[in-house]
């Protein structure tokens, strides 16, 4: 019996152990399942939280929301399988030596493996849901900051600086800032909800009174520990690890309460808070271990702002030598030589009245004296750099029209001049600017084209933000198969191709004067006019005694002496100056030469002057005089009006046509021809010039087909004017319709027609196509401004020589530009598109100055630099020195501390 009960009790206890195995092994797997669980609901829940913008954000969420539940199931896994295996390999060890020892030893080994497994499945559970929640807690992190990186990326002002997901400043001042400020604590009517345990929680705003370190993050959702988060670097934390509430966050608001009470309490929390009331209440830490270091840091900066001192004054000198166009460099520049250069003897003048350069070249070293050629080329550089990113950033979001012309410098090289013209919306009015000055190693269209093309790219504009391109009439700029307009029509078909309105006006005028006259044979009298006029300059000018001899005549006579001018086939003024001048000299020469060819030794110059004097008092010469000074002065008028940068299309049109008008009504009138030769008659008289009188001809009587053999005119005065004044007045009134008939030619009458408020729908329709504005909305405005009343300085409309710029005052004076949006943009658009390129022109005239023969060998970066400098003096007047200086600093290493 005793047996039977042993081996009953022994079977008892056997089935005992197997059951707490069996409880073992489901608790592990149904850890195993939770933790499971757990990690696919954290993974939906971010699948469904982000939406259909953020599919980056959701796969990155994904693969690390993956990445963390293979790595908890497959830890999860092997502790259970190893709980398990262990716990079989002490079970089958406890039956074996159950079988072969007593009860007592039996019962012992049992207890002791069931108290084993028991606390492994306690540290197992305790680890698994730490896990868990460890795996929750990094998905959700991960998540969120993937969330909070896509929302905030794209605009940085949607997150407050002082929220604390953004960083701390590594400087230490702004760092001393952000703790004065405090712990960040918005209040917030409703704080996001999160379902936690079933229910929706979210962070409470009492608890900033409850956790005198407490501070949420509006932008990640999350809790963090004000202390710890600035300075969980601390040494004395060195040894701890916890960064839920210095960098990751807590979101856990389920058990918030429990949680900040076990962080209040860490040694970490502790640290922080001591190391937080140190830096507030105590010294910084390098002022406590080293005073010397604010010293120097304190003489650093006051080095720094003397050396800025002396850079303020040696950029001043560079800035009014580069505005006035005058040389850096001198011949001999040596310390002991009388003239070292107009920057060095700058220098060298201010020094000694001022404190500040005195002390720098007295104290400096002498390899950082910075009066060197190569400090002067990097300040002139660093000026070019920041006037072209000024100009860079007057042209953003801006149309623009691009001028360009080609000349040959003093050293033979050919220079193309670029500049830009564009709207500035403070003044109001079109600006024209220049940018740059290239060298051409080759001037077909094409090397002209790509050059033009990466002076656009360099200032950050493309092709479709030009509206026109205004070039003189050569074939290689204007021509319509391979010439550059074509070019940048094929990049934008909307460009408009401008040909200069003043080199029209002057090839006019050269081409009805000089070689329509060479093919015609008609015109003889002008032609050979200005043959005598240029004969006469070269005659006298080319000689210094026969200058001087008339000189001394002017004075002897009493007349005031005009400087006789050059008929050049460039210069647009110089004929009628040229002709100006002789008319008023015109006696004073016939002396001059009479002197002149008595006291001349030379036959050759007596056999010039004889013949000179012989066509000066000619009546054809005289004729043409009186003739040709008016005409020529209206042309000089008219051209110069031309030549304002100021000069808008409407006005240009409407000079020209007045020019027109006025050569026609000269054309038409006796008198003014009657006064031409009475006048003419008068000066003949008067020095003795006989007036020929009309050769008779004997008409023919053979029938042909000329007209000029049957017809003979009875008096000197009919041939004149039908010969010689009416052909000039209709060659010239000719060439000047022909070449001012341009492409432009409707868009500027549909602008006339709209700052007079009188418009048709066909022209409403080229102006709605010109500035991209709806018709109606055009039409409409316009409809508007015509029944404006005439008050608060209303253009005049019953005028036609209101300009755009009258309109485009009053629509600023009187706030009218948002009301009348496409008007507007319609006169802004207009006057962008250039009238002529003499703005290139100007820059040639500058060119000479800056490089002349004894500067001819300047290299082409110093000679744009120093250009740009003279040539926009306005920017250079007013640019920032402390940018220059920036520029300068930032181009090398610097031997003083700027």
């Amino acid at each position: 019996m005793s047996s039977q009960r042993s081996g009953c009790e022994k079977r008892k206890r056997k089935a005992c152990k197997e059951a707490e195995l069996l409880k073992i092994k489901t608790s592990a797997e149904n850890i195993t399942d939770s933790i499971s669980d757990s990690t696919k609901k954290i993974e939906n829940k971010e699948l469904h939280s982000d939406d259909a913008s953020a599919d980056n954000t959701t796969d990155s969420i994904f693969e690390s929301s993956k990445k963390s539940e293979n790595k908890e199931l497959h830890s999860d896994d092997t502790s259970a399988e190893n709980t398990t295996d262990s716990i079989s390999d002490s079970t089958k060890k406890i039956e074996n030596k159950e079988l072969h020892s007593d009860d007592a030893s039996a019962d012992n080994t049992t207890d002791s493996i069931f108290e084993s497994s028991k606390k492994s499945e306690n540290k197992e559970l305790h680890s698994d849901d730490t896990s868990a929640e460890n795996t929750t807690d990094s998905i959700l992190n991960s998540s969120k900051q993937s969330e909070n990186k896509e929302l905030y990326s794209d605009d940085v002002n949607m997150v407050n600086v002082y929220d604390p997901v953004n960083p701390f400043s590594k400087d230490r001042l702004e760092f001393q800032n952000r703790i004065l400020k405090g712990r960040y604590k918005p209040i917030l009517d409703l704080y996001p909800r999160s379902l936690q345990n079933s229910k929706k929680r979210s962070f409470q705003k009492n608890w900033y009174d409850i956790f005198d370190w407490l501070e949420y993050s509006d932008a990640s959702d999350k809790a963090f520990c004000f202390p710890c988060r600035c300075f969980k670097g601390n040494e004395l934390n060195s040894s701890y690890s916890e960064s839920t509430f210095s960098s990751n966050g807590f979101k856990a608001w389920y058990r918030a309460i429990d949680a900040f009470k076990k962080h209040q309490s860490s040694k970490c929390h502790l640290n922080s808070a001591k190391a937080l009331t140190d830096f507030i209440n105590l010294k910084s830490i390098d002022c406590v271990l080293d005073k010397n270091r604010l010293e120097e840091i304190s003489r650093k900066e006051k080095d720094r702002l003397k050396n800025r001192e002396f850079m303020n004054r040696i950029i001043d000198i560079v800035i009014c030598l580069g505005k006035s166009g005058r040389p850096f460099r001198g011949h001999d520049e040596k310390s002991d030589s009388c003239n070292q250069g107009l920057f060095k003897e700058l220098v060298i003048l201010l020094t000694k009245y001022d404190v500040v350069l005195q002390d720098h070249l007295q104290e400096a070293p002498k390899n950082a004296l910075y009066t060197s050629n190569r400090i002067q080329n990097d300040l002139i550089t660093s000026i070019k750099n920041v006037i072209l990113r000024n100009i860079k950033n007057n042209l953003q979001n801006s149309f623009i029209s691009i001028m360009a012309d080609e000349t040959t410098d003093v050293g033979h090289f050919e220079q193309l001049s670029i500049v830009f013209r564009y709207f500035d919306e403070k003044k109001n009015r079109p600006v024209e600017t220049y940018i740059t000055l290239k060298r051409m190693q080759s001037v077909t269209a094409q090397a002209i084209f790509d050059c033009l093309h990466d002076v656009l790219i360099l200032m950050g504009k493309d092709w479709h933000s030009v509206l026109s391109v205004c070039f003189d009439g050569a074939s290689t700029m204007a021509g319509k198969i391979g010439g550059v307009q074509t070019k940048c029509k094929e990049q934008n078909s909307n460009i408009k191709y401008i040909h200069c309105y003043a080199h029209c006006l002057n090839l006019a005028l050269v081409y009805s004067v000089c070689d329509k006259s060479k093919n015609s044979k008609r015109n003889k009298l002008v032609f050979n006019f200005f043959g005598t006029i240029q004969f006469t300059y070269n005659f006298i000018e080319s000689s210094a005694m026969r200058h001087a001899i008339l000189e001394k005549i002017s004075k002897d006579v009493g007349i005031k002496l005009l400087t006789l001018k050059s008929c050049s086939i460039t210069r647009w003024a110089c004929r009628a100056e040229a002709v100006k001048s002789v008319l008023n000299n015109y006696e004073v020469l016939l002396l001059a030469i009479e002197e002149i060819c008595e006291s001349s030794s030379v036959p050759e110059m007596c056999a010039k002057g004889m013949g000179l004097k012989y066509q000066l008092k000619s009546f054809d010469f005289i004729f043409g005089l009186y003739l040709l000074n008016p005409i020529l002065n209206i042309i000089l008028k008219t051209s110069s009006l031309l030549q304002s940068p100021n000069m808008d299309l409407v006005l240009a049109v409407n000079s020209v046509q007045s020019l027109v008008q006025n050569l026609m009504a000269m054309r038409n009138s006796d008198e003014e021809f009657r006064n031409i030769y009475q006048q003419s008659v008068e000066l003949c008289h008067k020095n003795g010039v006989q007036v020929p009188e009309v050769i008779n001809r004997k008409v023919s009587t053979r029938i042909d087909k000329t007209s000029n053999n049957q017809f003979v005119f009875k008096t000197k005065k009919n041939e004149l004017k039908i010969t010689v004044y009416n052909q000039l007045l209709d060659e010239l009134i000719s060439g000047i319709n022909s070449r001012f008939n341009q492409e432009i030619v409707q868009l500027v009458q549909a602008v006339a027609s709209m700052i007079r408020l009188d418009t048709t729908p066909v022209m409403i329709s080229i102006l709605s196509n010109f500035a991209n504005v709806p018709v109606e909305k055009l039409q409409s405005e316009i409809q508007l401004l015509k029944y404006l009343p005439a008050t608060d300085g209303k253009p005049d409309t019953n005028t036609n020589n209101e300009s755009i710029h009258a309109w485009l005052d009053f629509m600023k004076t009187n706030n009218y530009i948002k009301s009348f949006n496409g008007f507007f943009t319609v006169l802004k658009l207009f006057s962008i598109i250039p009238v002529t390129s003499c703005s290139c022109e100007r820059v040639f005239s500058k060119l000479t100055i800056v490089k002349n023969k004894l500067r001819s060998t300047m290299q082409q970066d110093r000679l744009n630099s120093l250009l740009l400098m003279f040539t926009e003096s306005e920017l250079t007047s007013s640019i920032n020195i402390d940018m220059v200086i920036y520029e300068f600093k930032m181009m090398g290493n610097r031997r003083i501390h700027l």
